[in-house]
């Protein structure tokens, strides 16, 4: 039996108050029956996942426990009642007089804004029935009812961890942490979030992890932590560590820049330097409104001019295509669509990819984009294509994922995907969750880009991400702890040694620069046309 210390507490009453009111209230649909192109699922999913956008299809919840003080937990917790919630916020939505987000004008995205109100959770408490008077409820069952507060998950629902080892560092157990990074915390279910990276080198889920002949460069580039064991991978070598411990300067660090781009035609945000920040030992990129901040019609990333865009977010980039064969993983955090519900279908793509520069003359891509369709869902993806300015569906090999054992909202998880001649591979904590071998379009042969950005899909009935951006609240933001690249010994042509630009082909510099201050050349023709230029 697990020490009193640690031992977790039985769910509180109100729980399974919500739980009995939610099971009675909806009923489970029956299986669907499988598509060999449709979403790749764990053995614990929910096999009627087509039917979550019917609220009177909703398969009945799974329940996470109430908050209270000293609850601890384990970063991930049961799954939660991401239908119910959704549920809930319609009904809030055509109800007048409760909260209702308000619409963006015609031709902008249904921006929903948090409800300014009288009422919440944490003035009145959680309570364990209905009080009458209150402009809102903080009871079981306010969410059949739709009137819960708005602040409702947030106080009276046990949150995601906000702790980690990288802030605790790996010591024994220490009953003030809100979880633990110990030796014993897979035993008592109450493990930090990045314990397997930080805490255990030796029993990494990620990879098998060796000693030998996998290696760490003699030199590792970026902004290691000094001393740090890091994990080896059997035929690879680490080369580029970065952990976020400090700022990045974007505009003068050798590795790493901003794009100034966007996606036009496909999303509503232009990307700005702004919309990336360092904090606590992490990097955040955050989507919000355009609030007129200067900005330069003219795209340095896309080679062209790009319109007004109703909201802003963020893309980390490498400043060269110096990137090929490996293996590259990165521990991040998907955003909350609303503030304290990590549940909620919403509409966002939070990304780690790599991307050839210029998509002009030479597209190659190979992604990996958490979307809010569902707190377990991302869908990994390969693009090839030459001389193809915008997107067309022949160019790409998509393939969604989705798990009922994560929440991709909770807590950070490691992503990452070995990029070999012959094969792809996509992994997600350590589990193989994609194989490719070349079926549909070739495996991706040059150089790129490493990057992470944030955005919103444009306004559109079918839209790809969820279709329920009239529940998202600004801001929004995605984190990421640490990166790691991992180059295959098998590759002796990139990155270059000194993790510049100088060992790269006239062909790998093509259409290349990032932002108007990257200091980087604009070499080439879109169509035989110059490319417009932005000023620093």
């Amino acid at each position: 039996m697990a020490p009193a210390a640690q031992r977790a507490p039985a769910p509180p009453a109100l729980a399974v108050a919500l739980g009995a009111a939610a099971a009675a209230l909806w009923r489970m649909p029956s299986t669907a029956t499988g598509d060999a192109q449709g979403p790749a699922v764990d053995a614990l999913a929910d096999p009627a996942l087509a039917a979550d956008n019917e609220c009177q299809g909703a398969p009945p919840p799974r329940v996470p426990a109430m908050a209270g003080p000293g609850r601890g937990g384990d970063g991930e917790g049961p799954a939660a009642p991401r239908a119910l919630a959704d549920c809930a916020l319609s009904a809030l939505q055509v109800r007048g007089h409760r909260a209702g987000p308000s619409r963006a004008s015609a031709g902008t995205a249904e921006a929903a804004v948090a409800p300014a109100w009288q009422g919440s959770c944490r003035e009145y408490g959680c309570a364990a029935g209905y009080v009458a008077g209150q402009a809102c409820q903080c009871n079981a069952v306010c969410l059949a009812f739709g009137n819960c507060c708005p602040d409702f998950w947030m106080q009276c629902f046990s949150m995601p961890q906000r702790g980690s080892c990288k802030e605790y560092g790996c010591v024994g157990y220490n009953p003030s942490q809100s979880c633990q990074c110990n030796v014993n915390c897979r035993a008592h279910g109450n493990c930090c979030p990045d314990y397997s990276s930080r805490c255990t080198p030796l029993h990494h889920r990620f990879a098998p992890v060796t000693t030998h002949p996998g290696t760490v460069g003699r030199r590792l580039h970026g902004h290691p932590i000094p001393g740090k064991h890091y994990p080896e991978r059997d035929g690879f070598t680490l080369v580029l560590v970065e952990e976020f411990d400090q700022p990045l300067d974007l505009d003068r660090d050798p590795i790493w820049t901003w794009s100034d781009g966007g996606l036009p035609g496909q999303g509503q945000v232009r990307f700005l330097k702004d919309a990336i920040s360092f904090k606590q030992g992490r990097m955040r990129i955050s989507v919000d409104r355009y609030r007129g901040q200067p900005v330069q019609s003219c795209s340095m990333a896309e080679k062209g001019h790009i319109g007004h865009m109703p909201l802003a977010s963020g893309e980390l980039r490498t400043r060269y295509n110096l990137f090929r064969y490996g293996y590259y993983e990165v521990s991040m955090r998907a955003p909350e669509v609303q503030l304290g519900n990590p549940y909620i279908e919403g509409n966002f793509i939070s990304s780690f990819f790599v991307f050839r520069d210029s998509k002009f003359d030479h597209w190659r891509e190979i992604d990996v984009e958490i979307l809010a369709n569902d707190p377990g869902y991302l869908q990994t993806n390969i693009l090839y294509a030459n001389h193809v300015g915008s997107w067309r569906k022949d160019i790409e090999f998509a393939k969604p994922y989705y798990t009922q054992t994560l929440n991709l909202r909770r807590g950070f998880h490691t992503v990452g995907f070995e990029w070999l001649p012959h094969r792809i591979r996509w992994y997600i904590d350590g589990n193989l969750i994609r194989e490719y071998r070349g079926e549909k379009l070739p495996i991706p042969e040059l150089s790129a880009k490493i990057m992470m950005n944030l955005w919103v899909f444009e306004n559109q009935p079918l839209m790809f991400g969820g279709n329920r951006v009239q529940n998202n609240w600004y801001p929004m933001h995605s984190e990421y702890d640490w990166f790691r690249f991992y180059r295959w010994d098998g590759d002796t042509q990139y990155p270059c040694p000194s993790m510049d630009g100088s060992c790269l082909s006239v062909k790998d510099k093509q259409l290349s620069s990032n932002n108007p201050c990257d200091g980087i050349r604009q070499v080439g023709t879109v169509n035989g046309v110059a490319p417009c230029k932005a000023k620093c």
